[in-house]
């Protein structure tokens, strides 16, 4: 469910969030939940966006070699991310951006693997929209883990965004 409130002439606000299963989860009784909060600001030249976010997933105790294991019938994840993009719209089909996000995961399962990730990334881009509701859109995104040993994963990626 998202909330959005105008406040102001061109300031949007907005909350956000979610409660349920997870996607493919065995057991319905293991919960997670998502909140979240942003806000945009359109001056019609620029536009400047917001948003922060974490959400949990409680996991379930399950019992390996007759002993209980935390995250066992179920996996346990815990994730905080927040972001801002900035964007100049240089014609009114031409709108080039940058954005800044962090990202903070940790997720396991049993005693078999335990997943964490602490990263920061920057991402330069361009949104062309050559007819109302169609947008091209072309980002590059370098990555930096901030936990762990840093290894090559920048990506070049490209949408088409249709809206109606």
């Amino acid at each position: 469910m998202r909330l959005a409130r105008r406040v102001a002439n061109g300031l949007e606000v907005s909350v956000n969030g979610q409660v349920g299963v997870q996607d493919r989860q065995s057991d319905p009784t293991v919960w997670q939940f998502h909140a979240g909060a942003a806000a945009k600001l359109d001056l019609s030249v620029l536009v400047l966006t917001a948003e922060g976010m974490f959400g949990r997933a409680a996991g379930k105790t399950g019992v390996l070699a007759g002993e209980a294991v935390p995250c066992t019938a179920a996996s346990c994840l815990v994730y905080r991310g927040a972001y801002l993009q900035a964007g100049w719209r240089a014609l009114r089909w031409l709108t080039p951006y940058a954005r800044v996000d962090w990202r903070s995961g940790t997720m396991t399962f049993a005693r078999e693997w335990l997943y964490e990730s602490v990263r920061v990334r920057a991402t330069a881009g361009v949104r062309v929209e050559p007819l109302r509701r169609v947008a091209l859109k072309a980002e590059y995104t370098f990555n930096r883990e901030l936990v762990g040993p840093d290894f090559p994963d920048d990506v070049f990626t490209t949408s088409v965004v249709v809206s109606y």
